[in-house]
């Protein structure tokens, strides 16, 4: 019961996980909420300029038969609306998009650093398995059943020696899926991988 509430609690870490790294994986929403933030501000301090106003006008005359033409330049003076509260709007939303995306950058530096040790505890857990733990538990398994078969044995203890190869290939099996999903994940928070790697 224990080792199933262990391993949902590892599922659900690494659904987790995996959730937050396809959330970091499209970086491109947070800054291009930050691009947008901030050209909103340099289209408001554009705005504080007032508009230079050109009229021109052309028309007849029916009484003199003349053409008349005027020309009206006008130039609003910004004296008490200097468009100042869509600045500090505009500058505000800029701070908190360009906040997001520096969180973005360290929540990304944090899961890589996080994928790449587990990649290789992974890999180090293999290899103590593979060269060390494995050919021991064999030997072991192997005098048991010689000994068993000249009559001098148990077989309890070629059973226990079986169950323990067993679990030891078990392990081993884990451990190179704890090290392609490590893969796998880093692979989905920078892109492909060298091969061999």
């Amino acid at each position: 019961m224990g080792d199933q509430n262990r391993g949902s609690a590892e599922a659900v870490g690494q659904s987790a996980r995996a959730e937050s790294a396809h959330h970091l994986r499209h970086p491109p929403e947070s800054l291009e909420r930050a691009e947008v933030a901030r050209r909103r501000l340099d289209l408001e301090l554009t705005r504080r300029y007032p508009d230079l106003g050109l009229q021109v006008l052309a028309g007849r005359s029916t009484d003199e038969d003349e053409t008349l033409v005027a020309a009206t330049v006008s130039l609003p003076l910004p004296i008490f609306d200097r468009n100042q509260g869509a600045i500090a709007a505009a500058r505000a939303e800029l701070r908190r998009s360009r906040r997001s995306a520096s969180h973005h950058d360290l929540e990304l530096a944090a899961d890589f650093e996080i994928e790449i040790r587990a990649r290789e505890t992974a890999r180090r857990r293999l290899e103590g398995l593979a060269d060390r733990l494995e050919p021991a538990a064999r030997r072991r398994q192997e005098l048991a059943r010689a000994s068993w078969e000249a009559g001098h044995g148990e077989l309890a203890r070629v059973l226990n020696t079986w169950r323990e190869l067993a679990a030891i290939r078990l392990e081993k099996h884990d451990a190179r899926l704890a090290a392609r999903l490590a893969r796998a994940r880093l692979t989905h928070l920078i892109g492909p991988l060298p091969s061999g790697s």
